[in-house]
């Protein structure tokens, strides 16, 4: 499989949320890949947790490149398995290196139902304190469960606030989630035909509240739909995004990274490459 068929140019771009080893898992050459993204310009990229373990085997896919940052959390999807007490005893291990800029990705998902809803609810708000223990950004995975995720950091707003991960809700909660401090970032699902409410979205978020992710491996955009999605197909996403909004590539490029440089200060951006 020609996993950099797509891979176009990438100068100034910033990956706010991926998933590198669930993505070398589905037989792409992560290191071929990251080497190609960031000798093409890519500035940074944040490899996001998703279980109470994953941590080591992270910053080992990741060593050698310096522009690489991670989160440390625990999905939703993990609730029934882990313990609250085990998730924030990995989290507390994990941010004492300074490579961990973020604290997730949590939140709610009511897509096959609410029979864990208490576990997703203890887990969720768990990591929510840790955010506020830790002074960290907040990645937040919402699938279903908008209104619920949007009461309960109404009612405990993380001190950084963070990214509303994959925006997937209706256009009008875009304004409820910039007024609880929150980032919203868009995925490749963005160029998909029948992505008409969500792209209304992406129209609406202030040009200083977005950013852009792959959420590799998941949800590859247009054209390379149907293939493990990875970093290099953001180039796709950026594109669809300034069309949408009506502006200008290099300046949509230049506010994200902006964005992204401004909720992770400590984060080490790339020297930005002229497109």
């Amino acid at each position: 499989m020609d996993h950099l068929k797509h891979l176009l140019a990438l100068a100034g771009t910033i990956d706010s949320h991926c998933h590198l080893t669930v993505t070398a898992g589905r037989g792409v050459p992560l290191r071929d890949i990251l080497t190609r993204c960031f000798d093409a310009g890519m500035r940074a990229l944040l490899d996001i947790g998703i279980n109470a373990w994953d941590l080591p085997q992270r910053l080992e896919a990741a060593t050698g490149f310096p522009h690489v940052v991670h989160s440390a959390g625990v999905h939703p999807a993990e609730a029934e398995r882990v313990t609250v007490d085990t998730a924030l005893h990995s989290i507390r291990n994990a941010v004492a290196n300074p490579a961990v800029v973020a604290i997730g990705e949590t939140g709610l998902d009511w897509f096959r139902g609410r029979d864990h809803a208490a576990a997703q609810y203890a887990l969720f708000e768990a990591q929510l304190h840790a955010a506020h223990e830790f002074d960290l950004p907040l990645i937040i995975h919402n699938r279903d469960a908008t209104e619920d995720i949007l009461r309960v950091l109404h009612d405990c707003p993380p001190p950084r606030g963070g990214i509303m991960h994959c925006f997937s809700a209706a256009p009008g909660y875009v304004d409820k989630c910039v007024d609880l401090g929150f980032y919203v970032s868009f995925a490749g699902n963005l160029t998909f035909a029948n992505a008409e409410q969500l792209r209304l979205a992406a129209a609406r978020v202030p040009l200083d509240a977005l950013l852009v992710e792959t959420d590799a491996p998941f949800l590859a955009p247009l054209p390379a739909r149907g293939r493990p999605n990875h970093p290099g197909y953001i180039a796709h996403t950026y594109g669809a995004l300034a069309a949408i909004r009506q502006q200008p590539l290099d300046r949509l490029i230049c506010a994200v990274a902006e964005n992204f440089a401004r909720l992770f200060p400590t984060a080490p951006l790339a020297p930005r490459q002229e497109r």
